[in-house]
C-alpha cells in the first residue's frame, strides 16, 4: 500500500450544544447532509475559504472595525494595516488594491451587516 495516499485524520472534540444543532439540520434532512463528518468538513472548508485559505494560499486574518452605509473598515493583520472598503451604489471598492474583487472585498461581502445592508437598499451582491 502506497502510504502517501492515507489521509490521516485528528479528533476534535466539540461542545455538546453544537453537535446537537448539527444533528438537527442532518436528521431535518433538507441541506442534503448525511452525516456530522460531512457537515463539519464542508463548514470548516467554507470558513477557511472566507478567510482567503483556499488552494493554498496563506490565511489572511482580518478584524471588522466599523461598517457604515459608505464603508467598511477592516484591519489586515497579514500587512498590520486598516484598509477601508468604500461602498457606492451597490459597487464595494478597496482603497489599498482600488479594486472591486480582491481578498478584502471579498471578506466585507460575508459580513452579515453588509449583507443586510446591500438587501435593504435592493443592490445585488458581489460574488
Amino acid at each position: 500500500m502506497d502510504h502517501s495516499m492515507v489521509k490521516k485524520f485528528i479528533s476534535i472534540s466539540l461542545p455538546k450544544d453544537i453537535v446537537d444543532r448539527i444533528d438537527m439540520i442532518i436528521k431535518a434532512g433538507t441541506l442534503g447532509y448525511d452525516s456530522r463528518p460531512e457537515f463539519i468538513k464542508e463548514s470548516v472548508r467554507k470558513r477557511l475559504s472566507e478567510l482567503g485559505h483556499e488552494s493554498g494560499q496563506t490565511v489572511r486574518p482580518f478584524r471588522i472595525w466599523d461598517v457604515t452605509v459608505d464603508r467598511v473598515t477592516i484591519f489586515d493583520e497579514m500587512i498590520n494595516r486598516w484598509v477601508n472598503i468604500f461602498i457606492k451604489e451597490g459597487v464595494m471598492t478597496c482603497e489599498l488594491d482600488r479594486s472591486e474583487d480582491c481578498v478584502h472585498t471579498k471578506f466585507v461581502v460575508e459580513i452579515p451587516e453588509v449583507i443586510a445592508q446591500f438587501k435593504r437598499m435592493g443592490w445585488k451582491l458581489p460574488r
